[in-house]
């Protein structure tokens, strides 16, 4: 891990230095899905190490706060990283509000992928949603209805989500879509997602 220790472990989990603690686990969790050596296409030990490296260091409160010190361009407005971090059990309003937006935006990120990269079987199910973002199915609620009633995604057969043409016209015209990403995601890089084969082997 000595090489990983030097690396700027908000780069290595592609989310801004302003991400909040949510956003840093869900990140993490799409990152080490995607790079677990059990992963077929897109397996990297290396890779996974150093994401798991990179949240060991920013999701406990102390050692963020720590590296954000040492590093001071880690430190901005609105990080909720040194102070801010260690009155983390204060969310204000904006704060949820920008979490909430950050969250539907990875929503649209997954179901774009995973549209782009398994046009046979363009939809995720809720449990699978829930399982790559760390929460309950309960917790999307909010985020799906919104999501829903903007037209952006739709349910199809089995009860599953996909992104309409709607949605992909958003993620692309606000620079979100294969090769870019906003300016307002916390998102350095865009995330995929690991496409397990189906059952005649295709992607």
């Amino acid at each position: 891990m000595e090489e990983t220790s030097h690396q700027n472990p908000y780069d290595v989990l592609q989310v801004s230095p302003r991400a909040h603690p949510m956003i840093i686990i869900k990140a993490y969790r799409l990152l080490a899905a995607l790079y677990h050596p059990d992963t077929k296409e897109t397996g990297n030990v290396e890779s996974f190490k150093r994401v798991a490296e990179a949240y060991r260091r920013l999701s406990d409160p102390l050692r963020r706060a720590a590296y954000d010190r040492q590093h001071p361009e880690a430190d901005s407005p609105g990080n909720p990283s040194a102070a801010a971090v260690e009155r983390a059990s204060v969310v204000s309003p904006e704060s949820q509000s920008a979490d909430e937006r950050e969250a539907r935006h990875l929503i649209l990120r997954a179901l774009y992928d995973v549209r782009r990269g398994r046009p046979y079987k363009p939809s995720l199910s809720l449990l699978v949603l829930s399982e790559l973002f760390g929460c309950t199915i309960e917790d999307l609620q909010f985020s799906l209805w919104y999501l829903r009633g903007k037209h952006l995604i739709e349910t199809v057969e089995d009860s599953d989500l996909a992104i309409t043409v709607e949605g992909v016209d958003f993620l692309e015209g606000n620079g979100l879509g294969a090769n870019g990403t906003g300016p307002d995601l916390g998102i350095e890089r865009p995330v995929s997602l690991p496409l397990p084969e189906d059952e005649t082997g295709r992607r």
